[in-house]
């Protein structure tokens, strides 16, 4: 909807009524023949969720970035700091020779999503207004394609411009604000709602993204939890992440981060091996 206190009416075979609108988030119906929608103001219509099961598809294809997970830092230490992750993909396949071929997010989300090296897509370069050249396919795309409904329900927004996530049929956006634990809970809410679907969701989390300090605050468990010499320790910085001083502080929120980003996956991995058997889904993790 569009205007506050909107109805949206209604019409089927058997159905003739008017629905509460609402303008600030998503409103689903699920309808099963044809059906006549109209109001006294403009409404949106998004992409059809299309209900059923194909023997050629996963019910579940999830692909989650944890963005600025160094696997380089965390692999002497994955069941310590990740326990629920490393549970979960214990019974899977850890690549522990692969390499990004970026520093920093910009670029990195094209090549994922493309499989081509920044050289080859041409973008690499936030403040260049790059579009991904149409003969390049995207994942997304891709998974449209083969009958995915598509949602990428938390994302920081670069890939709509540069058309890296084009093949989405829904975008949750909120830059900066990309948190483990909603976008688990935001998950599971979609798929407790649409089982009868075949999905390709894609996450994008920042929990274990370090921040220039003091623009980006520190999370509370850390600052309780130092003594005040290394509470101190943050060097005020406004460089890019790659670039930030490391000390006692940037490295105890950052191990926090992993564990909050742990601790909300496990909650995620716990829902699909419960309504889930080990064929139906597929999971990555990767940064």
């Amino acid at each position: 909807g569009v205007s506050a206190f909107q109805n949206l009416h209604i019409k089927t075979s058997s159905v003739d009524q008017d629905t509460p609108l609402a303008p600030t988030t998503p409103n689903f119906f699920r309808l099963c023949e044809d059906t006549h929608l109209s109001s006294d103001h403009d409404f949106l219509v998004g992409a059809p969720i299309a209900i059923g099961h194909s023997p050629t598809r996963r019910p579940l294809v999830l692909n989650i970035l944890a963005d600025a997970l160094s696997w380089e830092v965390v692999r002497t230490h994955f069941a310590e700091w990740m326990p629920n992750t490393a549970r979960f993909f214990a019974q899977g396949t850890i690549f522990d020779q692969h390499f990004s071929a970026s520093e920093y997010t910009y670029p990195s989300l094209s090549t994922i999503e493309t499989g081509m090296y920044p050289h080859h897509n041409q973008i690499f370069n936030d403040t260049l207004a790059v579009l991904l050249n149409p003969a390049y396919i995207p994942l997304s795309e891709r998974m449209r394609t083969c009958g995915y409904a598509t949602a990428n329900l938390m994302g920081e927004g670069s890939g709509i411009y540069n058309g890296a996530t084009c093949g989405f049929d829904r975008l949750v956006i909120a830059p900066y604000h990309l948190f483990a634990y909603e976008a688990a809970e935001r998950t599971i809410r979609y798929l407790e709602g649409l089982r009868d679907a075949d999905h390709f969701i894609y996450l994008h989390t920042l929990d274990a993204h370090p921040w220039p300090y003091p623009r980006f605050q520190i999370t509370a468990s850390t600052q309780a939890r130092l003594p005040l010499e290394e509470r101190l320790s943050g060097a005020r910085s406004n460089s890019p992440s790659p670039y930030l001083q490391s000390t006692k502080l940037s490295m105890a929120a950052y191990i926090q981060g992993i564990r909050d980003l742990d601790r909300a996956l496990g909650t995620l991995f716990s829902y699909l091996e419960q309504h889930y058997t080990p064929d139906e889904y597929l999971v990555s993790l990767y940064s």
